[in-house]
């Protein structure tokens, strides 16, 4: 009888599934004035937000302001751990070939 580890592969996880530490970000200052951050998501989308002095968050969205509940160094470690923060962002405008609405056909007057 063996006083040996079990090394199969049950029981030693393979090297690919080991997870890496994550590497620590730094600290979020909170801002003297509102500052506008884009928060780049793995998926592609983006959000815009605003960081306020007492480190409330908000986005719009739906032309509606939202607070979130959660501080931003919230956010960084649970929902948004894998994004990129975009500090002061410019205002880019969508492309209208990406566009929601489409643009609305010409449509001729009847000639009665």
């Amino acid at each position: 009888m063996s006083t040996r580890p079990c090394t199969c592969r049950y029981c030693v996880p393979p090297a690919a599934q080991v997870a890496p530490e994550p590497a620590a970000r730094p600290a979020v200052e909170l801002p003297d004035v509102p500052r506008a951050f884009r928060v780049h998501t793995s998926d592609g989308k983006t959000q815009d937000c605003t960081l306020h002095p007492d480190g409330r968050m908000t986005t719009v969205m739906a032309g509606q302001v939202w607070r979130s509940a959660l501080s931003l160094e919230d956010m960084l470690e649970m929902n948004w751990s894998g994004a990129r923060i975009e500090w002061d962002p410019d205002a880019v405008e969508p492309d209208p070939a990406q566009r929601d609405d489409p643009a609305p056909a010409y449509v001729e007057e009847p000639g009665w």
